[in-house]
């Protein structure tokens, strides 16, 4: 994990700034159907603030111990779904639901079962998830972490926007269960999305953990705010795919350690001399 600068703060988070859309609390899928990634299905949550959650088979109850998120409130989906929010969801062919387990040993993700349906595939999107707002600086090179994992491997992916401008494209191709697992960043300012991860605005790299059949992928980009606010943005969508299920998890901002070219130094000013005075214009004609 990358270490984290903390003498020179980048950004704050708001202490009374709230979205303008509302929260929603997250369904639970229907008994029998949920999620698999080639292991046991795990219980649900209902996003009420529960701090625990039991896995079947698995004997044992487990303790939610949020992990740090940075600047982004309840990034790792323990404390229930709040403050992030839906602006879209295809209720023809999206189940959602906070389930466990999540990624690397916390409690719960959020969790999208898409199917494609024929009715509504006009939309392009299933679901839409957004973060709360938190305040930035604008120039400020922050990383945004993330993991994710995909139950198959076709053309289902993740689409991932910070004030509704492109960053990254993570498709089931790459990160689904036999896939390559890496991801390539075209810089600051490049245009361009593709299943293997391609940033709008930032530079992805893959952490490298969790490889293979439904293992978490953790994904973390470098992104240069433009704006005094943020705001994340989790588009999932099916693509040609008939169905995938998409985990995320463990969502963070912090300031990035990454080097920036420093700023140019302005050019010293040359003064003209200042205007003689009254004084000294009559001290010098009485001189003469």
């Amino acid at each position: 994990m990358e270490s984290q600068t903390q003498s020179i703060p980048t950004a704050t988070r708001p202490s009374t700034l709230t979205p303008s859309i509302s929260n929603t609390s997250p369904s639970t899928f229907p008994p029998g159907t949920t999620p698999t990634y080639g292991a046991p299905s795990a219980s649900t949550s209902t996003g009420t603030g529960t701090d625990t959650s039991t896995a079947p088979g698995a004997g044992t109850t487990c303790v939610s111990t949020p992990i740090d998120t940075g600047i982004l409130d309840n990034g790792d989906f323990e404390t229930g779904l709040s403050p992030w929010s839906l602006d879209l969801v295809d209720l023809f062919s999206t189940d959602y639901a906070l389930a466990a387990p999540g990624a690397n040993g916390s409690c719960t993700a959020f969790t999208v079962r898409m199917a494609a349906n024929p009715q509504t595939q006009d939309l392009h999107e299933n679901l839409r998830l957004r973060s709360d707002l938190v305040f930035s600086r604008p120039g400020a090179v922050l990383r945004v972490r993330f993991a994710v994992r995909f139950a198959r491997r076709n053309a289902a992916r993740l689409v991932l926007s910070a004030n509704d401008q492109l960053l990254g494209v993570f498709g089931a191709l790459s990160y689904g269960p036999g896939g390559n697992g890496t991801s390539t960043g075209t810089g600051a300012g490049a245009a361009g999305s593709n299943s293997t991860g391609s940033g709008g605005n930032g530079n992805a790299t893959d952490d490298g953990s969790g490889e293979g059949e439904g293992e978490w992928t953790r994904i973390a980009l470098d992104y240069t705010a433009r704006d005094r606010l943020l705001q994340l943005s989790f588009s999932y969508q099916l693509d040609a795919a008939p169905g995938n299920t998409i985990g995320l998890d463990q969502v963070a901002i912090f300031p990035s350690t990454a080097n920036r070219p420093p700023l140019p130094l302005p050019l010293p000013l040359s003064l003209p001399p200042p205007p003689a005075t009254t004084l000294t214009m009559a001290v010098r004609r009485a001189a003469k």
